[in-house]
């Protein structure tokens, strides 16, 4: 596992980053993009790093949850600039 251990971790979530944040681009503001796709990264991971995960990736009522329980949270509305 060493892609996902230190500098190799760094890496994998700059790649994986740079590759999701146009997708999140869409909901959130340029700036914030990046690190929702990290943060989304990061939740992904955690929930499947678990010897017996939590639910399976192919549930997408499951999947829909931790989206809406760990990943929305995170990025609260930014207001509209006057």
């Amino acid at each position: 596992l060493p892609a996902l251990s230190f500098e190799g971790g760094d890496r994998m979530y700059a790649e994986a980053t740079k590759r999701f944040a146009p997708v999140f681009a869409r909901f959130l503001p340029p700036d914030r993009a990046p690190r929702g796709a990290e943060w989304s990264t990061r939740v992904l991971l955690a929930s499947l790093h678990t010897v017996r995960a939590p639910f399976a990736m192919t549930d997408e009522a499951a999947a829909r949850e931790l989206v809406r329980r760990h990943v929305i949270p995170a990025f609260p509305p930014v207001p509209a600039p006057e």
